[in-house]
């Protein structure tokens, strides 16, 4: 799944001195997959199915439901997530549409991993991927 907002760090980094490059790459990739992550966060709360995503893993989900949704489809920081709510809407049972959601959360952080990896590549940057 493309990643539109690498385009966007990639327009700011031509910008840059080379000094500069490596510390936007930094913050553009790790805000980038906090997005993505809120954002699947969120979107498992109102597809209703935070309960099921937060079984199947061993490590603690904040999964506490709001009375009213985190988020409009409008306001989503990734423009990919839509799409995934979409796809949920018509994927079955919960325990179907969790799958389909851990499978979509993990496609999409490794396609922004993939293309800022590259974007670095590009710009011979230096850079550890994050959690190194």
């Amino acid at each position: 799944m493309f990643d539109a907002r690498v385009q966007q760090v990639e327009e700011a980094l031509d910008t840059l001195a080379e000094a500069d490059k490596a510390a936007l790459w930094d913050w553009a990739c790790r805000e980038m997959l906090h997005e993505t992550q809120a954002g699947m966060h969120q979107l498992s709360c109102v597809a209703g199915i935070a309960e099921s995503v937060a079984d199947a893993w061993r490590a603690p989900v904040d999964v506490i439901e709001p009375s009213n949704p985190y988020m409009d489809r409008a306001a989503f920081a990734d423009r990919r997530l839509p799409e995934v709510l979409d796809a949920l809407d018509g994927a079955g049972d919960v325990a179907t549409r969790a799958q389909f959601w851990r499978l979509r959360y993990a496609a999409l952080i490794g396609a922004t991993l993939q293309g800022m990896l590259a974007l670095a590549g590009k710009h011979r940057l230096a850079v550890k991927s994050p959690g190194e």
